[in-house]
């Protein structure tokens, strides 16, 4: 009995803290979340996605009033090439269209830690 506690408390700790989801399968057409550290395999395409870095988020600041809403800018390895991105336009490359579609969490007027975000990202053909 003690064994099925151990075994159970570890498992829901691990589901807490996002255990083994440091690779994810996703398709063309639909959106999907990834965290920095996080590999994508692409299903039916030869795209890996490793992981990217946010080098810039100048989105206005909850709360705030801000002349023009900012952008985050994300460097992604896809490929093992680099390729950054941009919240404000889609990016044609490899010869698909990639598209930020959301970055959270939503910004503050407190630094966010790089391993915090998290990019909405949808790839078509």
């Amino acid at each position: 009995m003690k064994k099925r506690f151990i075994i159970s408390t570890v498992a829901f700790a691990c589901l807490l803290s996002s255990c083994g989801k440091t690779s994810l399968n996703a398709s063309l057409g639909s959106s999907f979340r990834m965290m920095p550290n996080q590999k994508v395999d692409m299903a039916k395409t030869d795209l890996k996605i490793n992981g990217f870095e946010v080098v810039e988020d100048s989105r206005c600041p909850e709360e705030t009033n801000c002349i023009w809403e900012g952008q985050v800018v994300a460097s992604f390895i896809i490929n093992d090439a680099q390729v950054k991105m941009n919240t404000q336009s889609a990016k044609d490359t490899l010869g698909y269209t990639f598209k930020i579609l959301s970055v959270s969490p939503v910004k503050t007027n407190a630094d966010i830690p790089w391993s915090d975000y998290i990019i909405e990202l949808l790839i078509t053909k």
